[in-house]
Formats: structure tokens, C-alpha cells, sequence
């Protein structure tokens, strides 16, 4: 009878020790799913922010979430660049070089800088 009860209770060991394994790999791969996901998000927004407003796109700012010294509403500026986070890097009017954050801040585009033209003929025959 003491060698049932052994066996038995090595056998619910092993068997929670294997559950807690398994929730262990399961919890990894939910973080790590994550992490993909939101670097493939994070990606999409930085490539979506340089398609929509590329360099020399002039942008007037609405409103700024910035409970410190935010640009004044009304003030236009110029990007310059956008980031790898999605962020717009401007140049106002007022001197100052503070970024945008679409989705967070309000802003309008002005002027869209013409596509630049390249010397080649694409598609043409040879």
C-alpha cells in the first residue's frame, strides 16, 4: 500500500512540475508574441508617418499634448524628419524644434512637398 501511495504522489509531481513547465513556455510565448506584434505596429506607424508626411510637408498645429512648454495653436512648421517611432521632428515658425506625435497631437497639413522627379525613364524601352 506505501508503494501505491509513493508511486502515485512521484507521478503528481511530475505531473505538476510538467503543468508548471508548460504555463512557464506558454507565458514566453505570449510575451514574446507581444513584442512582435507591437514592433511590427510600432513599424507600421513610422513607415505610414513618412509616406503621409514626408520631409518639407508644412504642418499647422491645432493643439499640443505637451503639459510643459507646448508650441502655441496656429503656429506652422516644416518637418524634417520622422523617426523610427512614428514621430514628426519639425521646424516652427517660432524658432522652436519640438516633435509632433500623430494620434496625439492635433494638427492640419498645409502643403505637401511636389514628389521629386527622377532623371530616368522608368518603363521606357531600351
Amino acid at each position: 500500500m506505501q508503494n501505491a501511495n509513493a508511486s502515485r504522489n512521484r507521478k503528481q509531481n511530475r505531473s505538476k512540475t510538467k503543468r508548471k513547465q508548460i504555463k512557464k513556455h506558454v507565458k514566453d510565448y505570449k510575451k514574446w508574441s507581444d513584442d512582435m506584434f507591437n514592433s511590427n505596429r510600432d513599424r507600421y506607424h513610422a513607415e505610414y508617418a513618412r509616406r503621409h508626411y514626408p520631409v518639407g510637408t508644412k504642418i499647422r498645429l491645432l493643439a499640443m499634448n505637451d503639459p510643459y512648454d507646448p508650441v502655441p495653436p496656429g503656429t506652422i512648421g516644416t518637418v524634417t524628419c520622422v523617426d523610427d517611432a512614428g514621430q514628426l521632428h519639425m521646424d516652427w515658425q517660432n524658432g522652436r524644434t519640438l516633435a509632433l506625435v500623430p494620434g496625439v497631437d492635433s494638427f492640419e497639413v498645409l502643403e505637401r512637398p511636389a514628389p521629386a522627379k527622377s532623371g530616368k525613364n522608368r518603363g521606357a524601352a531600351r
